[in-house]
């Protein structure tokens, strides 16, 4: 097994090559390790690094002129952290640590040697931007055409297909540290609201929640109050280039 969890996360969709493999530890040769509540970038600000997710959890929010905050992304092991600055040179949210967390620097002018000498990684970086994107996309539309108990529901499902890959595909805990006041601000509800919700949630037999933990009782009662789509089940590699270091 890679010693990069990066690597883990790619080897989801392709068979890595030495080299690739080779690569991505290097990337995560020296992890920063930093604790809970660590602003990792703020809103609008200038940064030069992409953040790759060792170990904890992150969320992403922007705040409103109006002071309310809208998280965007939940971080877990292997993710990215920042590929939406790479079009504008700022950080497009504020990035903080909700569990203490272990982080590797991308800087951009290292992704731009990657881009030149392992297309393949850089492809499949661009098309897992794409699939992130979509599942926003989706959390969008759940949001804006599905009552709180959709909205929740879809939110679980995304989360939980993310914590399956590389992993028992019949996992049903998500480990997520976040307050019902983060449930809110990711649902778009007040926070009286989702106590009400998650309280029926769990009474129907739907789900648990714990402090940090989430347990998905039933996977398919949640799918009949949203229209889910496991958008990280596969990539289409089919127009990928070859590996830089491919026999």
């Amino acid at each position: 097994m890679s010693s990069s969890c990066l690597a883990e996360h790619f080897g989801n969709y392709i068979a890595l090559t030495d080299g690739e493999t080779a690569v991505l530890e290097d990337i995560e040769s020296t992890p920063e390790n930093l604790s809970v509540d660590t602003i990792i970038t703020d809103q609008d600000e200038r940064t030069n690094d992409l953040f790759i997710v060792r170990s904890g959890h992150l969320i992403s929010y922007r705040y409103y002129g109006n002071g309310e905050r809208q998280i965007i992304q939940i971080y877990f092991p292997g993710d990215i952290i920042g590929t939406a600055s790479l079009a504008t040179g700022n950080a497009t949210s504020v990035v903080r640590a909700i569990t203490d967390v272990s982080l590797c620097r991308l800087p951009r002018e290292r992704l731009g040697v990657i881009f030149q000498e392992q297309p393949r990684l850089a492809a499949l970086l661009f098309a897992l931007s794409g699939l992130n994107n979509l599942d926003l996309v989706d959390r969008l539309c759940a949001n804006g055409h599905t009552n709180g108990k959709g909205r929740l529901a879809h939110l679980f499902l995304s989360l939980l297909t993310r914590v399956r890959l590389g992993s028992d595909q019949n996992k049903m805990a998500i480990l997520l540290p976040l307050t019902q006041i983060d449930y809110s601000d990711v649902a778009g509800l007040s926070h009286i609201h989702v106590n009400r919700l998650i309280k029926e949630m769990t009474a129907s037999g739907l789900i648990s929640v714990t402090r940090n933990r989430v347990e998905i009782n039933d996977e398919t009662g949640l799918s009949e109050l949203t229209q889910f789509e496991n958008r990280f089940e596969r990539i289409d590699s089919s127009w990928f280039p070859v590996a830089s270091d491919a026999a």
